[in-house]
């Protein structure tokens, strides 16, 4: 029986690239307008007797890393998605995060850059990310909820490590290495404290960022 798996932001680029490859999972679409992850009472009829969630759902156009803006019903939607699998035993839940969360841009370092260093956002979008980041962690510790916070690079829909925007080929994320991701988290057991957070860029020559993690996810 194929697991269910509750996709949020599903009309989103990176939902189409999971629907279009992950084709052995049920998945179950949220999205505006039809369905608003505000709406938590609906949220209750849906979300029940599933094996994970999803959550890529963000307003990225009133709130991204370039536009110094804060939407706070991207926080409101994130703390219903942690509470309502919670709720509904839902044990599962990947989040998305972000590179964003920790500065790296006119970085010069020798050494990748780590998961375990104080992170330094580079915009309130970042620190959006921390905060969902922490409120997993939160859930992860105190309700038995698995959570993964992967910190996504750039995935495009050309699939192009080499775009015209500053350091993009180190950041670059492949749809073949993101999806990854995605397979990796809805399919392991067991997490060392129910909770993890890890870089995820593709395997590039030029990369800047440390891509160990602990769902034994392997970047190309």
């Amino acid at each position: 029986m194929n697991k269910k798996i509750i996709l949020t932001g599903a009309k989103g680029r990176l939902s189409q690239i999971i629907l279009q490859t992950l084709t052995e999972y049920d998945f179950t679409l949220i999205d505006l307008p039809e369905l608003d992850l505000k709406d938590y009472d609906k949220m209750l009829e849906i979300f029940p007797n599933h094996d994970a969630v999803v959550h890529l759902a963000w307003d990225s156009k009133g709130e991204n890393w370039k536009n110094n803006s804060l939407n706070l019903d991207n926080i409101k939607i994130a703390c219903n998605v942690y509470k309502l699998a919670m709720e509904t035993k839902i044990p599962k839940v990947i989040m998305l995060s972000s590179i964003h969360a920790d500065s790296y841009l006119n970085r010069s370092t020798d050494n990748y850059i780590s998961i375990d260093r104080n992170p330094i956002p580079d915009s309130p979008y970042g620190v959006s990310k921390i905060f969902i980041e922490k409120l997993g962690q939160y859930y992860a510790s105190n309700y038995d909820l698995k959570v993964i916070c992967p910190r996504i690079g750039g995935v495009n829909g050309s699939d192009n490590p080499n775009l015209d925007e500053k350091y993009y080929n180190r950041i670059w994320l492949s749809k073949k290495d993101f999806c990854d991701i995605i397979k990796k988290g809805i399919e392991i057991e067991n997490i060392p404290n129910n909770f993890c957070v890890f870089y995820a860029v593709s395997n590039n020559k030029e990369r800047m960022h440390n891509i160990n993690n602990q769902i034994g996810w392997k970047p190309e």
